[in-house]
């Protein structure tokens, strides 16, 4: 019976566990190239030049 699990596999609700990971990845990974730190340190340093 779904709905009656306080965990999502119980529940049938995958979207919650794909997001969980994905949010969980993005923190791990960290910031990138086109993060909006890397975007302001490019315009600081041009303007700075």
């Amino acid at each position: 019976m779904p709905g009656k699990s306080i965990f999502p596999v119980l529940n049938g609700d995958d979207a919650a566990i794909l997001f969980c990971f994905v949010f969980l990845y993005l923190v791990v990974a960290g910031p990138g190239a086109w993060s909006f730190d890397a975007k302001m340190k490019r315009i600081s340093a041009d303007l700075h030049a």
